[in-house]
């Protein structure tokens, strides 16, 4: 059954398998009562977990157990513990204290129930219905809802987690989940018909503190992917492609952006688009740029990017290649150098405040590029075109070139994730 008032246990469901798939598909996932895959490996997991984790092993003991969740109200936990441990998400979870930890347990038993055949679907759908009214009722909206779904899991965490328990899960999944959540609400939280759009900002303050600087920024990457194009949706061989190669949309969109800003707008600024347009126009190009929103775009720059993200930080928004051989990857953060080849390939990140792009003109021949002393490859313009025999064009090329750390720096801090 698909309903978004599973939402409400997507601090258990979430993991960051999801992170590169659509906004579409991260809904219908997490408003899914079951769980994917095989249907009897499941039924006899979800058996197992809630005969481990909370003794229910049918229809009465499910519905017992839920209400006795209900009826705790989340007095068990000690809350001197929350603002010792969380106290920035204490004071946003204020009377509900603990609560939320198990309202979201509620709704994951219930889910968990149907899948194990405990309860049937009109059970499922009337039980859910009836506790997601409770919940409704009981805070003010999704930020202190989850601010106390995450007060509540420290506490248990400190007070009753031990180690090697296979039924205690990771409290930086909840964290990790909550941020994500957060962070994508208009396209995800706030279509379950429980509480109105809000300011979710508080909650992302006391959250981040929390969530690895690698993982905010993947999360804000993606996040920001499901936004965009949640308002001007991609074309369909894009978001295919990007499907196929599990990359977010929020990248590929950042990247897009980024060569446009740092990249073409400058290119056609300085008259220099005689030396780049066959880049422009061609499918497969020598200097891999993501210059358009359709789905030759997104094939020639995730190419290859994919597999090779481990060795590199930061946004890559352009590639160079000579011959063939990827000669270098322009990152948000740096440009990293690639020499050697195949599996003896080495990766050398040079910031960008020391790298150095320049060009050498060789009229009526060629154009070759160099970081420092590294050549990165050659072009061929049309040297018959008036723009080429300008005597200014090495000049101009060159400023270009100087000109694109700033334009980073420039970018991001207009930009930040």
């Amino acid at each position: 059954m698909l309903t978004e008032l599973n939402l409400l246990s997507a601090p258990i469901r979430f993991d960051d398998t999801l992170l590169n798939k659509p906004y579409e598909d991260l809904l219908r996932e997490l408003s899914d009562t079951e769980i994917s895959g095989w249907g009897r490996l499941n039924r006899m997991a979800a058996a197992r977990g809630l005969k481990g984790a909370f003794g229910i092993t049918d229809a009465a003991s499910t519905i017992a157990r839920c209400e006795e969740l209900a009826e705790a109200d989340g007095a068990w936990a000690d809350p001197m513990v929350a603002a010792e441990t969380v106290p920035a998400l204490a004071m946003l979870a204020g009377a509900a204290g603990a609560r939320g930890f198990d309202d979201c347990r509620i709704v994951r038993i219930l889910t968990l129930a149907r899948t194990a055949r405990h309860i049937d679907e009109s059970q499922l759908a009337d039980l859910l219905g009836r506790h997601a009214r409770r919940i409704a009722q009981r805070y003010a909206g999704w930020g202190q809802y989850l601010a106390s779904v995450l007060v509540g899991k420290a506490v248990f965490q400190a007070t009753f987690a031990v180690a090697g328990n296979d039924y205690i899960i990771d409290p930086r999944q909840f964290v990790d989940a909550v941020h994500v959540l957060a962070l994508s609400a208009p396209v995800t939280l706030f279509r379950a018909p429980l509480w109105p759009g809000e300011d979710l900002r508080p909650l992302l303050g006391a959250v981040e503190p929390f969530v690895d600087a690698d993982a905010v920024r993947a999360h804000r990457l993606a996040a920001s992917g499901w936004l965009a194009t949640a308002e001007h949706p991609l074309d369909a061989a894009t978001s295919k492609l990007l499907t196929n190669k599990e990359a977010s949309a929020g990248t590929f969109l950042r990247a897009r952006d980024l060569a446009q800003e740092v990249f073409w707008h400058p290119v056609d600024m300085a008259g220099l688009g005689v030396v780049f347009d066959d880049l422009r126009r061609s499918r497969m190009p020598l200097w891999d740029l993501p210059a358009r929103a359709d789905g030759s775009a997104a094939k020639a720059f995730w190419a290859g990017v994919h597999l090779d993200h481990s060795h590199w930080s930061g946004v890559p928004f352009l590639r160079i290649s000579d011959a063939g051989r990827l000669t270098a990857v322009l990152t948000e953060e740096s440009c990293v150098v690639v020499t050697g080849s195949g599996l003896k390939r080495t990766w050398t990140p040079v910031p960008w405040d020391e790298a150095r792009i320049h060009a050498l003109v060789v009229p009526g021949e060629r154009i070759s590029f160099y970081l420092g002393e590294t050549g990165l490859g050659d072009l061929f313009p049309n040297w018959s075109a008036p723009a080429t025999a300008d005597p200014g064009l090495s000049d101009r090329l060159n400023a270009f070139l100087a000109g694109m750390g700033p334009r980073l720096r420039s970018f991001t801090a207009n930009n930040p994730l």
